[in-house]
């Protein structure tokens, strides 16, 4: 809409920003600002201003001490002076350093003794027990209406945290308006059974249209939906219940017993994006011995659902749904830990519930404030600022890489120049003990007879042949030193640390050769 529109957003869109409330120290180089600031339906970039402050002090010095005055002398203080501020205003004061460990706890602390106002504290939805199951929903209103803005919704299995028969899942998804992971409500069912999740989903969704006043859509059904998907944790009974949905669901081979090249083939059918391909792979796992791998292909025919929720040609979904939605539990497995790590392990259902309730609370509490200041400390944390830096990062060891093949090309051609230069060198020697030796020859004939002027000039000749392969050699021992210099200072600087082996040099020769040559 906007590279359509000339830059402009629909007219209904807000202004967001016009003041900006985002300030730094000035030890900060920033250049602009990290927020979004929308003006008049305009995406406007904002440049960070540097402004000095315009309060000046006048100081005025007393110098009458007993003279009747606006100002009380104080005898015991050696020096005084009368200060007035001109233009006076208030600015942020930006704190000396960063705050401890202690110091979060502490605004931890009074920040939940001061508590939430004005907001609603519901956290449990639904409890209730029918036939051989038991089953609670919670959630917090302030937060499952963000539900309906994720790409996914990633349903999670987690264990230890609550003990007795009761198992827990979540339901979380990544926010990219607020760059994080947020859990949107968690489910609780003493059985695993295709009527249990049956019924433990359908709560759910009623949960999600009481407090939100919105069904909870998917784009395979309603075109205007942003949701994409539900990712579940992959278990048969899950899919089973949650009925009409696409599900996920995976029953792992024992890479023990089974071939590598045998779980690879199977596994290629996350990426096979022909019918032919796709019919070769039936037939591959058709022709299969391994009663694991028949049992495994078995159940695979068995749930038809299966193969379509995993490979993009046979899904439903559309390519670029199917693009930008994520492909494993991760968003929910994240969760887990994070949850486990505050709120311990193996808890009776009720603490496990309210101490889940605070959690739910502090993350109200930090959207209203991104929501309300503009302000998100994780501002880098969404999928395209993510993907910005790893190309970024890609990039940095794409030029490393190709400084480095530079380096060892260098390196290689020094190492070739002395081991030339080298060899040469020993020719030389060895023709200058040749050269030696026939002048101590004609040197010998010249004594028996001193008229021989052919012999004299055979000599200088030879003399200045010996003369010059000494030179030669000296100059050798110049380059020598100034090869093993630069050969020192590459494996001092950038090639520090790594090992250098032929099997380097020829790649990086081929990797900076030209094509045709």
């Amino acid at each position: 809409y906007v590279l359509e529109h000339a830059g402009r957003l629909p007219e209904d869109t807000p202004d967001i920003n016009v003041m900006c409330a985002l300030t730094l120290h000035p030890r900060i180089k920033l250049t602009t600002c990290s927020y979004s600031h929308v003006i008049d339906n305009v995406i406007r970039p904002a440049k960070i201003i540097r402004r000095s402050c315009l309060t000046e002090l006048i100081i005025f010095v007393p110098v009458q001490p007993h003279a009747d005055a606006m100002y009380v002398w104080r005898p015991e203080l050696a020096f005084q002076a009368i200060v007035f501020l001109r233009t006076a205003h208030n600015h942020p004061a930006h704190p000396q350093a960063k705050p401890s460990t202690k110091d979060d706890c502490l605004l931890d602390a009074a920040m939940r003794a001061v508590g939430s106002k004005h907001l609603s504290v519901r956290k449990l939805l639904t409890a209730m027990t029918k036939g051989d199951f038991t089953l609670v929903v919670t959630l917090n209103p302030q937060l499952v209406y963000l539900i309906h803005s994720v790409l996914s919704v990633v349903i999670d299995y987690t264990f230890k945290r609550v003990e007795g028969d009761m198992d827990e899942w979540v339901v979380s998804g990544f926010s990219d308006r607020f760059k994080r992971r947020i859990t949107f409500a968690r489910l609780y069912c003493s059985k695993k059974s295709a009527a249990a999740f049956h019924q433990l989903f359908y709560e759910l969704f009623d949960s999600i249209h009481c407090v939100t006043g919105q069904k909870l859509k998917l784009r395979p059904f309603f075109p205007d939906a942003n949701g994409r998907i539900i990712m579940l944790d992959g278990e048969v009974a899950q899919a089973l219940g949650l009925g009409s949905f696409l599900v996920t669901y995976n029953q792992p081979l024992s890479k023990s017993n089974v071939p590598q090249d045998v779980l690879t083939h199977l596994k290629s059918i996350l990426g096979l994006a022909s019918q032919e391909e796709i019919d070769a792979w039936h037939a591959f796992c058709a022709s299969q011995t391994d009663p694991k791998v028949q049992q495994w292909y078995l159940q695979k025919q068995r749930n038809p659902w299966y193969l379509p929720s995993v490979n993009q040609y046979l899904s439903k979904i559309l390519l670029d749904d199917w693009k930008i939605t994520p492909r494993t539990t991760n968003i929910a497995e994240t969760s887990h830990a994070a949850t486990n790590a505050d709120t311990s392990t193996q808890l009776p259902l009720l603490p496990a519930i309210l101490v889940t309730q605070e959690r739910d609370k502090d993350d109200v509490e930090e959207i209203h404030q991104i929501v309300r200041d503009g302000i998100m400390r994780k501002h880098w944390n969404g999928p395209s600022e993510r993907e910005h830096l790893s190309e970024q990062r890609a990039g940095w060891s794409a030029r490393q890489r190709e400084e480095r093949n530079d380096d060892l090309v260098t390196y290689d051609t020094l190492a070739k120049d002395r081991e030339e230069g080298q060899e040469e060198w020993r020719f030389s020697l060895t023709r200058g003990h040749a050269l030696q030796a026939q002048i101590q020859l004609i040197q010998a004939e010249l004594k028996l007879d001193k008229r021989r002027t052919d012999l004299s000039e055979e000599l200088k000749t030879l003399r200045a042949a010996l003369e010059f392969e000494k030179q030669a050699r000296r100059d050798w021992v110049t380059q020598r030193g100034e090869i093993d210099s630069q050969m020192k200072v590459l494996r001092a600087g950038p090639l520090k640390g790594v090992q250098i082996n032929r099997n380097q040099l020829v790649a990086a020769l081929s990797d900076t050769a030209i094509p045709g040559e």
